[in-house]
């Protein structure tokens, strides 16, 4: 019996199962049940995206589950052979899902609903398995042979996608998996094994008993809940032999594999949840070669991360004068129209837009018209000390970079990318939505993309500078900074219409410009307060074991494979409300822009620009694990990074949450001002923080503040309670650092990004 359940997209859910009187409580790392906390200013419930089925279709997809449980099962099959080829179709996953104040709906492509449906019908009759694999074994088989010479992960997924509820289908998915390990794609990697074997993968709890609603889990994540509990782990050992004895090979070949992608990057996959999980089974095996087997890949893949633990950042030492510096263009505060009170999170009089590098021993720096690069043990202007010059430069300088007749809203991030000592950037023109777009002579973007050869001092690649026409894109601006995945770079389209902003996905050859794909429509929506301004945004992919992550900043996160842009899944959540209808004060949050997502752990992080929460997704399955209210981190603007079972962000304050669970762990500061107008905190955050080893290093105005990054088990309580944090050291710099910095450090360098100067230290 259930005592209560919302959705599965619970992050702290107690699922309590009775089995012979006996409770079963599966604790799941997931989300903790806010149900009955309000929802001030939020839309009742998430907007369906672009790309969800069609009315017609889901009259099929239901008229499919009807024939297959009238044991009309050919017909079912044919029906769903029509149904597959909507490949980009997006389709509900169960409920609404809830956590803290924020609701989301979880979307997955109806292909991947076409293949479990297939496998369950084909499970059922004999007679009609054997039929079903004449007609497809012998493609099967010459599709995998293909995929082994070829080892292309787009045709793997084709072929997975057709070929998988055949006999080969095992292979098949296999095979795709150890293509996307060789890349070391690790996320990727897991996320196939979760498709095409989610009874060894994953734990479906209905499994245990038939009433409770169907809750997907990974066997890692439910045995870390339960190992403990005395009368719930004996059950979930029971479940674990029953599937184990069905298939012996295949429950070793997948915890291989997960192991394996976990050893890859543990950074991103939760490493420790599943060598504990493995260890467990080793110790329950008896011996043999499988035993044998696992406890050698165990050992392999925990000796990969005790060698990167030895890898230690040094701690930095501020307490000097930097070795040099360079002038920036000063920008103020002034002309911005976002809907939300003043100062800009992060920011003072003055902006800082400025995000250098640091890259074999060179700093370099987009200056927003101009792209710079200097050595970091003089300062001297690279390639050459002299003559001084860019590499690269737009046309026209500052003062001709602002756009006229309208008012606009935000502000340029100067970010770049240096791959394989090649950079990228965003130049051009800002605006990303014109309220009335000028046109090039060919209608091209007005921005575009520059790819440099840095061992050739800067000059220009084949096919750059990159714009955006048609017919490829109309009325379109390349928004954000590239980045890069093997041999593409991946940047962020904006469009604008009479109705709003359209945000997609575009690839290109990063050696030719070359265009790849576009993806389908992943955002799109009204930017409050942007109705009558040019926007100015910078909205920015992330790229983690072969998948990227993308918040729109349009009500949508999205998972997509690189190599076809197709959407993995889609989560959309609930955007706040116009500012029409809340106070300045409390939409801090629509100050955030840029990078806005964190995969760390198995979970990816996402602090959207139109909601006030931060959200936790499944890096897999994009389920909800937990999300804050809209109280705790609604002036966070960054997120900072992890260290221990902390996750920092940063903004107006410098905040702690546990990663796993979303509690609010630490803040500082602890109080702000008392008042009715734009109390904010003292001292307040200026610029964007760093975690250094175990300490994060917090600049705010004049003085850079040290705290640890981790908070000890044994204070987390004491730190809940006064609510503040210990400071380790102070950095006073009044006459460096005024308006705040961007920090950044790499080794033995440090920089220093104030809205006037670029710092260069060493941190030896």
């Amino acid at each position: 019996m259930i005592r209560q359940f919302v959705s599965r997209g619970l992050a702290m859910m107690l699922v309590k199962l009775m089995s012979r009187q006996i409770v079963l409580a599966v604790y799941v790392v997931l989300a903790y049940n806010l149900s009955g906390v309000s929802l001030r200013g939020q839309e009742v419930s998430p907007a369906e995206p672009i790309g969800v089925i069609s009315a017609a279709d889901q009259a099929a997809q239901e008229q499919v589950e009807q024939l297959a449980s009238s044991n009309q099962l050919e017909e079912a099959i044919a029906q769903l052979e029509r149904l597959a080829e909507q490949h980009r179709t997006l389709v509900p996953t169960g409920p609404v899902q809830l956590a803290g104040t924020q609701r989301v709906q979880v979307y997955h492509p109806l292909s991947d609903w076409c293949h479990r449906q297939r496998v369950r019908i084909l499970a059922r009759s004999l007679e009609l398995r054997q039929s079903y694999e004449q007609q497809c074994s012998a493609l099967a088989a010459a599709a995998y042979k293909s995929l082994q010479l070829s080892k292309d992960p787009k045709q793997g997924r084709q072929i997975a996608a057709r070929y998988g509820a055949t006999q080969s289908g095992p292979g098949i998915y296999r095979l795709l998996v150890d293509i996307h390990l060789e890349r070391e794609h690790s996320l990727a990697a897991s996320q196939l094994l979760d498709l095409g074997f989610p009874s060894t993968s994953r734990l479906n709890l209905s499994d245990l008993q038939s009433s409770v609603p169907k809750i997907d889990l990974p066997w890692y994540r439910v045995w870390h809940a339960v190992q403990h509990d005395e009368e719930a782990s004996p059950i979930v050992l029971a479940r674990l032999q029953t599937v184990a004895s069905s298939d012996q090979a295949e429950m070793e070949s997948v915890l291989s594999r997960q192991l394996h992608a976990a050893g890859i990057a543990p950074q991103w996959s939760d490493l420790s949840l599943i060598s504990d999980w493995a260890q467990m089974l080793k110790e329950r095996l008896p011996d043999g070669e499988w035993k044998q087997r696992l406890a050698n890949t165990l050992s392999d893949v925990l000796s990969w991360q005790g060698r990167l633990n030895l890898q230690q950042s040094r701690l930095l030492h501020l307490d000097q004068e930097p070795k040099w510096q360079t002038e920036l263009s000063v920008i103020e505060n002034s002309a911005d129209t976002t809907p939300a009170s003043r100062p800009r999170v992060g920011e003072a009089k003055y902006l800082l837009p400025y995000h250098p590098v640091i890259y074999k021993e060179r700093a370099f720096i987009h200056k927003l018209t101009n792209l710079r690069a200097f050595r970091c043990d003089d300062g001297q202007n690279w390639p050459s000390p002299r003559p001084v010059y860019a590499l690269h430069r737009s046309d026209g300088g500052m003062s001709e970079y602002w756009p006229e007749g309208y008012p606009f809203q935000g502000y340029p991030r100067g970010h770049l990318t240096i791959e394989d000592n090649y950079l990228y950037a965003r130049m051009g023109s800002p605006v990303t939505a014109w309220v009335q777009r000028p046109r090039n002579t060919d209608d091209s973007s007005l921005s575009y993309l520059v790819g440099l050869d840095l061992d050739k001092q800067g000059k220009m690649l084949p096919g750059f500078p990159l714009r955006l026409a048609p017919p490829l894109l109309e009325s379109a601006e390349l928004e954000g900074c590239p980045l890069v995945l093997e041999q593409m770079i991946i940047t962020s389209v904006a469009q604008r219409d009479q109705t709003g902003i359209r945000r997609r996905l575009a690839a290109f050859d990063r050696f030719s410009g070359r265009s790849l794909w576009i993806s389908e429509v992943l955002g799109s929506g009204v930017v409050a307060g942007s109705e009558q301004a040019h926007l100015i945004s910078n909205a920015q992919p992330v790229i983690a074991g072969g998948l990227i992550y993308f918040c729109t900043h349009l009500g949508t996160v999205a998972c997509i494979e690189p190599y076809g842009g197709h959407v993995q899944w889609m989560v959309s959540y609930r955007r706040a409300a116009g500012a029409a209808t809340q106070s300045y004060r409390t939409q801090r949050f629509r100050y955030r822009d840029g990078v806005s997502c964190l995969v760390n752990q198995g979970l990816v992080y996402c602090m959207p620009q139109d909601c006030a929460e931060l959200m936790a997704l499944d890096t897999s399955t994009g389920d909800l694990v937990w999300a804050t209210n809209e109280t705790d981190v609604h002036d966070a603007i960054q997120i900072v990074g992890t260290c221990g079972q902390c996750l920092l962000v940063n903004g107006d304050r410098l905040i702690w949450l546990d990663r796993r669970l979303g509690h609010l762990l630490g803040q500082f500061p602890a109080l702000t001002t008392s008042g009715t107008l734009n109390a904010l905190p003292q001292p307040r955050g200026l610029g964007a923080a760093a975690i250094v080893g175990d300490r994060v290093y917090w600049p705010t105005s004049g003085e850079i503040l040290v705290f640890s990054a981790d908070i000890p088990q044994a204070s987390r309580f004491r730190t809940l309670a006064t609510a503040t944090h210990q400071i380790l050291h102070r950095y006073p710099m009044p006459q460096l650092i005024p308006d705040g910095c961007n920090l950044v450090a790499d080794g033995k360098w440090l920089l220093m990004a104030t809205p006037r100067q670029l710092l260069g230290f060493t941190s030896e």
